[in-house]
């Protein structure tokens, strides 16, 4: 099973199988390694992989606004005064899981009048619900919440 998770981990920071190994291609890795190419992975072994790993995910997410992430922070940091690197390491698999994967994912091309005009039945639906869409716009995410309170 950690083979297994050691690979998701190793996809998820960006790192690519090829024929001479696993090569950090965004360099998650480079502060605790001199190479950038792996024979093994070793997010499973070395509380040095594995920090890196939570210190690149805390560079990806709403660090402000992600309970999940909050959760992650919480349980790495009594995994580190307990020294219990299997709890640390299965806190990132599971974090890793809770998100949402790129196949899950819908993109749709909207014009602006398109956004305005949704945006326009969902305030006067009545509807009392809150919700918030993350959307990318001319290649910057926008965080847009929507609802009647």
């Amino acid at each position: 099973m950690s083979t297994e998770n050691n690979i998701k981990i190793a996809e998820h920071i960006g790192m690519q199988k090829s024929s001479l190994g696993w090569f950090d291609n965004e360099e998650v890795l480079i502060k605790v390694e001199k190479d950038n190419t792996f024979d093994d992975l070793k997010f499973d072994k070395s509380w040095d992989w594995l920090s890196a790993v939570v210190s690149h995910l805390s560079l990806e997410h709403d660090r402000d606004n992600d309970n999940d992430f909050d959760v992650l922070c919480y349980e790495v940091s009594d995994a580190v005064l307990e020294n219990d690197l299997v709890r640390a390491y299965n806190s990132v698999i599971t974090f890793i899981d809770s998100l949402v994967k790129p196949e899950d994912k819908m993109v749709i091309n909207f014009t602006e009048s398109d956004i305005e005009e949704m945006l326009s039945i969902v305030r006067n639906s009545g509807d009392k619900q809150i919700s918030v869409f993350n959307w990318i716009m001319n290649g910057e995410l926008v965080k847009i919440t929507v609802g009647n309170d």
